[in-house]
This record gives C-alpha cells, structure tokens and sequence, in this order.
C-alpha cells in the first residue's frame, strides 16, 4: 500500500520541532506540502525530483512569489525530502546550499582588531565595540540607557527598542572604561548615546563612520554594523562553543540562523560542534 503525503505531516512536525524551527516556519512548511499533496494527488513513493521542481518552479510563477517566500518554499520540500524523508534530492539540495551560501560578510579576529584600534572616536569605538562582544543588533545598542548600566558588575542589561527585556551580558573592564569615557565627555540624558537629542548620533551617522573606518583598514569587504554582530557568532563558533547557546545569547531561534553559521566553519568544527550541540 502506497503512503500519501497527508500519512506523514504529524511526524514531519515533530521532525521540524526537533530540528528548531519555529512555529511559524513549522506551519508554512505544513501548508506547502500539503498544497503539493491536493494538487497532485501524489504518493511519496512515485515522487520524481525532476516532477517536484517543476511543480515548484509553476507555483513560483503562477503566485509571483517573493524571494522570501521563494526560499520557504524550496526550504520546504528540502526539509521534507531530504531531511524528514531521508532522500538524496541533489537539485533540493544545492538550490538549499545556494541560499544558504547568500550569508553576512565575517570580518576575522585580526580585522576586528585593526577596526578598533583605527576609531579614534571614543562613542564611536565603545558603539562598535558593544555590538561586536554582546553579538547585540545595533538598534538594542543605540536605545542602551544609563540605569541598565552596572560597572560594578560589569554587565548590561540589554533591551530592544520596545523596551522589551532580551537579556543580560557581561563586558570587560574595556568596555566599561569607554563608557565611562562617553559619560564623561559628552553627559548623556538618560540614553549612554543619547541620540534622540543628537542629530549627529544617529544609526545612520554610525553606519558611515563604521563604513569609513573599513575603507581606512583597507579591509576589502563590504561590512556593515550587523558585520560585527555576525563575526561574534562566527569567532565563538570557532572556539567550539555550543551552537544553540550562541543562537540563544545572540536571540536567534531558527534552524536556518544555526545552518546560515555552521556553513562558514569547515566540516571539522561543524562535527565537533554538533557533536556538543547534543
């Protein structure tokens, strides 16, 4: 007796939860595999990959699906054929690896260093600095107030900008120094960068200064600030520290943050990090 598609979606689900997606990508998979299972009326074992991209490729067309959107639908059937199923789907496969490969620039150790040793801006500098070693989003950075700020422990606590609690982080004696500095030089309100009254500090003020520093180092690559929040990722990944507590520490909870990452590492470190990922 043949299984349809409809047999296995509870197991699938289960298969995605373990795998981490999320609830929302857990549901649009669902839906696009059973769309293919009403439309086609196909039983898994007569599949044909070839059969499968076409039917792909004319939804594609035929809805004028979004590159976002696009990408759910071929993560889709991958998760669901090569992952769930098990199959060796190579065209799924390498359409997969192609999206994953469209990942941030990485900046290494010792451009990292040269970015910071060549601000001299001393808001500028401690800026960067935070959003590098708390792998925080430059938007959290920027709306970092005073009354979160505690020297004597060396730690922030770090909000988005709906002044939501992420989480809280350590700093280094650095860091905390050039806070002190920013304090100090430029007496903020209640903001540590007190933007909102500062028509020069702004994100996108940051955004050219971190680019013109980039041109200084002569670094050729096209870094941005989120630059910096993905190469902490990297640089903790590269001391094999778990993967799920690196997606944690920087929020993150999608299986594809997690394989956008591991695809920047060899296949050695992606083992034994996997491996302590268990």
């Amino acid at each position: 007796m043949k299984t349809t598609l409809n047999s296995h979606i509870p197991a699938f689900n289960i298969y995605l939860a373990k795998e981490r997606h999320n609830q929302s990508k857990q549901s649009i998979f669902k839906d696009y595999i059973n769309e293919y299972q009403s439309e086609c009326s196909k039983c898994i074992t007569e599949e044909e990959e070839d059969k499968i991209i076409e039917y792909i490729n004319k939804k594609v067309i035929k809805n004028k699906l979004t590159k976002y959107k696009r990408e759910h639908l071929f993560d889709a059937f991958d998760a669901f054929y090569n992952g769930y199923l098990g199959k060796d789907f190579k065209i799924l496969k390498i359409i997969h690896l192609f999206q994953i490969n469209k990942t941030p620039i990485i900046l290494t150790k010792e451009e990292i260093k040269l970015i910071f040793s060549l601000t001299l801006n001393v808001r500028h500098k401690c800026f960067f600095m935070l959003v590098y070693y708390c792998g925080a989003k430059p938007s959290q950075i920027l709306h970092l107030e005073l009354r979160h700020i505690h020297p004597h422990k060396k730690t922030i606590e770090l909000y988005d900008k709906n002044n939501k609690f992420v989480r809280n982080l350590q700093v280094s004696d650095e860091i905390i120094q050039l806070i002190k500095e920013c304090k100090d030089l430029y007496e903020p309100n209640d903001l540590l960068f007190n933007w909102k009254d500062d028509v020069l500090f702004n994100k996108r003020s940051l955004e050219v200064a971190f680019i013109q520093i980039i041109k200084l180092s002569k670094i050729d690559k096209k870094a941005t600030l989120q630059t910096l929040r993905h190469s902490f990722a990297i640089h903790l990944l590269e001391k094999c520290i778990d993967v799920k507590y690196v997606m944690k520490l920087l929020g993150l909870t999608t299986k594809r943050s997690e394989d956008i990452y591991l695809y920047h590492l060899n296949e050695k470190n992606i083992d034994i990090i996997k491996t302590l990922g268990d």
